[in-house]
């Protein structure tokens, strides 16, 4: 169908929800009555057209939800992932829950995207050939080493007012970010770049909210489109509560996001009442008005 795929730069958004087991004995999401779309006031009309499997990144279907009303489907991601991810974006589970909490530091990073740039810091280079084949490659590092230096913040050809804003996305001091853009800008090598990320990594949380907030810092960078979440009882969808800036990403979105609020791990859906809905909320047309709240 016209709508199911949508090329990179124009996707409207990607819905994030956690996946809990159900009746079916099958990881499903909550109920969803509200479309990416929804802004033209028209009720939604949700319909279940597929479960989609992945061949990386997430190990079980995911549900493919088709809107009557608008013409389009969209895909429900878990926690931790992100479209067109071939490893997962941050060490959580599909229900929201951290992973590896027996790991500290750089650690709890392995086997999310930030591989490339753990084993870049260790002077470990993916392969550039190997008889038999190999999922490392060192073409697929320098790429991924690429993405991490923008999503960081740590690339040094970000205009510098993006850079801040990365910064307080990402809830990093803002000089640590210009100092590693400095380093990388005298010496671009991917080992430094692999450093650079890392002193980043160091210095976040790899659990709750930073998930939230990666996925903000790639939409602004234009790495994806941009995170949709789940609010009041799946009537509504908002984008991630952080302070209101600016985005390079996919065109036509309106920019703008609330002040941070305080989220629990694994709720994706328990916003803050006392704070305003940013203005590209969308709602399912039962009389929810953009900033109403339950």
């Amino acid at each position: 169908m016209s709508g199911c795929r949508k090329s990179r730069a124009n996707a409207r958004a990607f819905v994030v929800a956690p996946y809990v087991i159900d009746a079916n004995d099958r990881l499903a999401p909550a109920e969803l009555h509200c479309c990416p779309y929804a802004t033209d006031g028209h009720k939604c009309k949700i319909r279940k057209q597929q479960w989609r499997v992945r061949k990386t990144a997430v190990a079980h279907p995911l549900l493919v939800l088709w809107c009557v009303q608008h013409g389009h489907c969209f895909t429900i991601y878990p926690p931790g992932h992100v479209p067109y991810g071939r490893q997962r974006l941050a060490p959580i589970a599909p229900d929201g829950q951290p992973l590896g909490i027996d790991d500290s530091g750089t650690a709890l990073w392995c086997s999310t995207l930030f591989d490339a740039a753990l084993d870049a810091a260790y002077g470990d280079a993916w392969a550039r050939e190997c008889p038999g084949g190999t999922h490392l490659w060192w073409s697929s590092q320098w790429r991924r080493l690429a993405r991490i230096s923008s999503l960081l913040g740590v690339c040094p050809d970000l205009p510098q007012p993006l850079r801040d804003q990365l910064a307080e996305v990402l809830d990093v001091d803002g000089g640590l970010l210009n100092g590693l853009a400095a380093d990388l800008r005298s010496g671009p090598g991917y080992q430094a770049r692999g450093r650079a990320a890392c002193a980043v990594l160091d210095t976040v949380d790899a659990r709750w909210p930073t998930y939230c907030r990666l996925v903000e810092a790639g939409w602004m960078v234009g790495l994806w489109s941009r995170p949709m979440f789940p609010a009041g009882g799946g009537r509504r969808l908002i984008v991630t509560p952080f302070r209101t800036v600016s985005a390079r990403g996919p065109p036509g979105e309106v920019a703008g996001r609330s002040s941070p609020t305080n989220l629990e791990p694994g709720d994706f859906t328990a916003m803050d009442p006392c704070l305003p809905l940013p203005a590209t909320e969308v709602s399912d047309g039962y009389g929810q008005k953009s900033g109403d709240r339950d």
